[in-house]
């Protein structure tokens, strides 16, 4: 494509040069390159086809005049043509160096202009990241402390009106349009839709009247949606056992699902599941795993609250002094552990201030965040737990050291050992432990 260009610079260059000749010679004849009239024209003609086309440009007017003047001067004129021949070198090699200046100002221009294109690309992504951030922010102004806090206070109320409340919640915060909470009420049997085959077939006319279990359905948002036990999706759940997201990709590509999520609750973690969140509508925007694991965190959160008092009873029997709800705190928190990995802390102080235990463990527990949780014990010294959810091991441990700071600034007349103990929640049941924790 350049030689084309270039073929075609100097053609033209040539075609100048015979106009010029024919004009010259129609107006002197004796002089048809007017190389010895009052004006040299030939050098500005020559500059012009030089500064347009490039030294080759001014090398073929040059050689055009240099080659007729054989024919039209005597005798040759070798000063005019040489001088004419020094301009024309001149302008060719500021030729050079203009365009390469050009070039090298384009090649800088196309650079910002690059980077000026991207740096818009992605200020206008991020402009859009910052607004929805803002979005989200704005239609759900809290963390998930404070939610589990108000997750929390819904439980105070009756079963069915707090699992409404909560639906409630999540479509609120999580944008659930369309969605159902239901929740197994058992009377024997299992929940899951019994196995094909003959042995379950000849089960069945065997045993017609085997107890069963039905699900219930404690909640509701938007339209809601019915329970299939037997839709893929649920399915696929309730097969993996998790308190998770699963998408339909997983699923064949012969299976069709009514739900876009289904989000199980196992009580343990080899029995039936207690409860089904089914999900058949949801924003776009909404619809990643993150937010639905949160969710499936508020459930098991939730419904944790239900969980029966055998677990702990041995616990109960051990501490008659802790309240049992403390039991059912460590039961639920531990599952949380067990299911999504989220840590927590329990901290045992003891306050060895003689008489004035009372008013320490008092002053103790009238620190306590709102979410975390303090039970006391008082006999000859008074022991408080504290129980710290959705916190770490490093930051329980800031926490008891301003406790302790507070509690000599504000009982400094007083001489006394405040001893303190962080335990993480974990492990495989309540009562170790409590007993690891109370152990001095």
């Amino acid at each position: 494509m350049k030689s084309n260009s270039t073929l075609f610079i100097y053609g033209e260059t040539a075609v100048f040069c015979l106009v010029f000749l024919y004009a010259g010679l129609h107006f002197r004849p004796a002089d048809p390159f007017l190389l010895f009239s009052a004006y040299q024209v030939y050098i500005p003609f020559a500059l012009t086809l030089t500064l347009a086309g490039g030294t080759g440009a001014g090398l073929i007017a040059l050689a055009f005049a240099g080659i007729l003047a054989h024919f039209f001067y005597t005798p040759y004129p070798y000063q005019p043509l040489l001088w004419t021949a020094l301009i024309t070198l001149a302008a060719g090699e500021f030729k050079i160096y203009w365009d390469r200046k050009i070039h090298m100002y384009s090649e800088e221009r196309d650079y910002f202009r690059e980077k000026l294109r991207d740096l818009t690309r992605n200020f206008i992504l991020l402009k859009m990241s910052h607004e929805r951030l803002e979005k989200n922010y704005i239609l759900r102004p809290v963390s998930i402390r404070s939610s589990l806090e108000e997750i929390r206070t819904m439980l105070l109320k009756e079963e069915l009106p707090a699992c409404q409340s909560l639906l409630d919640f999540l479509a609120n915060f999580y944008g659930l349009e369309s969605a159902a909470l239901f929740i197994r009420r058992s009377t024997g049997g299992g929940c899951l839709p019994p196995k094909k085959g003959i042995v379950a077939k000849a089960l069945a006319k065997a045993i017609p009247t085997v107890p069963s279990c039905h699900w219930e359905e404690a909640a509701k948002t938007g339209l809601g949606t019915e329970l299939d036990i037997k839709d893929p999706l649920i399915q696929l759940a309730l097969a993996k056992r998790e308190t998770a997201f699963f998408s339909v990709s997983q699923l064949k590509n012969e299976d069709r699902s009514r739900y876009i999520a289904a989000v199980p609750y196992f009580d343990s973690a080899q029995g039936e599941p207690e409860a089904i969140l089914a999900i058949k509508q949801i924003p776009f925007l909404q619809l990643n795993r993150d937010n639905l694991l949160t969710i499936a965190l508020y459930l098991s959160f939730f419904m944790s609250e239900f969980v029966q008092t055998e677990r702990f009873e041995a616990a109960a029997a051990a501490y008659p002094k802790l309240d049992t709800s403390i039991f059912k705190e460590l039961e639920r928190l531990l599952k949380m552990r067990r299911d999504f990995g989220i840590s927590s802390v329990l901290v045992r102080f003891q306050a060895r201030y003689g008489a004035m235990s009372k008013d320490v463990a008092s002053y103790i527990e009238s620190e306590i965040r709102g979410f975390d949780l303090s039970y006391s014990m008082c006999g000859e010294h008074c022991v408080v737990l504290v129980i710290l959810p959705l916190t770490d091991f490093a930051n329980a441990s800031v926490f008891t050291d301003r406790i302790e700071a507070r509690v000599r600034e504000n009982f400094e007349a007083f001489t006394g050992h405040l001893e303190k103990k962080v335990l993480p929640i974990a492990g495989d049941g309540v009562l170790p432990l409590i007993e690891r924790v109370m152990t001095a």
